[in-house]
């Protein structure tokens, strides 16, 4: 049964705009065998489609040729809830907080040199933040080789499911137990966990 009380309407933006800037996320293919198969990749999101760049062949260079159906998944995850936080020596309410996004688009491949340079940069700018090489242009000889031969990849007509659990479906009262919790444990990932219960659950 679909847990509705954790997809997030109200602050969708907010989680979709935390999820692109993460690291990485996972593109889903179906294998040569029929497998489903997720591939960790770094990506950039520009314009309401999904970028990445990789080998010019393999199998998701074959997929993408082909115009195929794919997903592409985004995860944050929060803060480990124990057990004993909430019930004593019984094991079921360990949990974990996370925010999740998950598109279906199709791929195809961006073909034109100047607009993989462009793109290229793109990723640049949010990897490498800090500069330190010569912008990417199709004119230039020291990427013409790298641009013919690396794939510049696309997933467009995405479209977005936004799934958090930061304990919504708890009591106000439990909530705020697990708010203590997290505020006397006090990592970095429980500071984040406590600003994002209490932006989902106003």
């Amino acid at each position: 049964m679909r847990r509705t009380e954790f997809i997030s309407d109200l602050h969708q933006k907010d989680v979709f705009d935390h999820l692109i800037q993460l690291e990485f996320g996972y593109l889903g293919i179906n294998d040569s065998k029929g497998f489903a198969r997720p591939v960790p990749l770094q990506f950039i999101y520009l314009g309401g489609d999904i970028y990445f760049h990789g080998a010019d062949e393999g199998e998701k260079f074959q997929v993408f040729t082909k115009k195929s159906k794919v997903s592409f998944s985004m995860i944050k995850a929060l803060s480990m809830m124990p057990s004993y936080w909430t019930a004593k020596d019984y094991a079921c309410p360990a949990t974990s907080y996370y925010l999740s996004g998950y598109g279906t688009g199709t791929g195809e491949l961006v073909d034109n040199l100047d607009d993989k340079a462009f793109y290229l940069n793109k990723i640049m700018e949010k990897y490498q933040q800090e500069g330190g090489y010569i912008t990417i242009d199709a004119s230039l000889p020291m990427y013409k080789k790298a641009l013919k031969e690396t794939a510049v990849f696309r997933i467009n007509s995405l479209n977005w499911d936004i799934k958090c659990k930061v304990g919504q479906n708890l009591k106000q009262s439990k909530r705020e137990n697990i708010l203590d919790h997290l505020k006397n444990r006090g990592s970095d990932i429980d500071k984040e966990t406590i600003y994002w219960i209490k932006l989902l659950n106003r």
